[in-house]
């Protein structure tokens, strides 16, 4: 068992890439589902625009009818909630990433 703190060393850049990269991964369902809230209701306020006008020809004005609009609500994107995922999910993926690539965490370290 090791008592020194596994922070305290130099990283290894081919692990702040793969943290970088597992960090990204593991959350694009999360931040997806988030961006398509944000499209839906976009579109919603723009769609709802341009029947307002009588006239899709004059959409292009709507542009700004989702700025006009109250802001998102948390309960807007509560269903995506279930795809975030916390931080020890995090970390075992990254631990598993770099177990299949033979990536040390510090500088001097052996791959596992």
């Amino acid at each position: 068992m090791t008592f020194g703190s596994v922070y305290a060393c130099e990283l290894t850049e081919e692990f702040v890439e793969l943290r970088k990269e597992a960090y990204q991964e593991i959350r694009s369902a999360f931040n997806a589902c988030q961006e398509s809230v944000r499209a839906y209701h976009y579109w919603d306020a723009y769609a709802a625009c341009v029947e307002a006008k009588g006239d899709a020809l004059k959409g292009s004005k709507c542009a700004h009818a989702f700025q006009q609009r109250e802001p998102l609500s948390e309960v807007a994107f509560q269903h995506c909630e279930v795809l975030r995922p916390n931080e020890e999910q995090a970390e075992e993926y990254v631990a598993t990433l770099m177990a299949e690539r033979e990536v040390a965490r510090c500088e001097g370290e052996r791959e596992p």
